[in-house]
């Protein structure tokens, strides 16, 4: 099977933090593609952005708002039969309103592969919850205060403290991810969550989709049959046809 997998799009309430105001066009012919391309797509959490509103603590109202102000796009992601959703921290609400769960776990063609957002494997998450989400909310208002340099600040030094690293070798996420998926039995593990998009081989496959929220859209690819994963980045110009693709190959199989 061909499986498109994308995560951490952050669809806001439309106003001026929601990385897609005014982007929708874009946002859909790059679904387009994924349609035509993949048999499935796989949502792998924070989809939509749900704790950033004007108030704290109103996810199940921010998820509503922000599913209307990506009409189109909410549509696509609820009713067509392609598209698989899983929920991460910032859209968990998708579970109980939804029923997005929190992960998927195939079989197929002689591989097992978990598929979930990542979240359980960042320290913060696990132990104090509430507090990570009151600090979206903080970093949120910052932005809206028009502070961007504070909130890049904040934001690099977020990842940092959540053990989110660009080395393969220092990132204590991927180190626990692995773990799980050594611990189930599945040959692969593939996440988001910390925007970081990697192909990596450690006995085991570990992948991440990356971000839609910062610059070009990543994703994933898996071919179940040919044993491949690949990172791409997708760019959408304003004339529909004309795509410009990147690709980092994961160089050898999945078997």
């Amino acid at each position: 099977m061909e499986i498109a997998v994308i995560s951490d799009l952050h669809l806001g309430r439309g106003d001026r933090i929601d990385p897609f105001r005014g982007r929708d066009a874009e946002l859909i012919r790059f679904l387009d593609h994924l349609e035509r391309s993949f048999e499935r797509i796989i949502l792998l959490g924070d989809i939509f952005e749900t704790l950033t509103g004007a108030g704290w603590g109103n996810q199940r109202e921010e998820f509503a708002v922000c599913g209307a102000a990506h009409h189109a796009v909410a549509r696509r992601f609820f009713e067509r039969p392609a598209y698989t959703y899983l929920h991460g921290n910032h859209d968990w609400v998708a579970g109980p309103l939804v029923g997005a769960p929190a992960e998927l776990e195939l079989r197929m063609d002689g591989m097992r592969l978990l598929f979930l957002h990542g979240h359980p494997y960042d320290w913060i998450f696990r132990r104090a919850r509430r507090t990570s989400e009151f600090l979206v909310c903080l970093g949120c208002h910052i932005q809206r205060l028009g502070l961007q340099r504070l909130h890049r600040l904040f934001a690099a030094a977020d990842r940092a403290i959540r053990g989110a690293s660009a080395a393969p070798d220092r990132c204590r996420f991927q180190r626990w991810a692995l773990a799980m998926a050594a611990a189930r039995g599945c040959d692969a593990v593939i996440t988001g969550h910390t925007h970081i998009g990697r192909v990596d081989w450690r006995q085991r496959l570990y992948a991440n989709s990356g971000a839609c929220v910062e610059g070009p859209l990543e994703y994933l690819s898996l071919d179940t049959r040919a044993g491949v994963c690949r990172l791409h980045t997708f760019e959408a110009f304003v004339t529909p046809v004309r795509l410009k693709f990147n690709c980092k190959a994961y160089p050898r199989p999945l078997q």
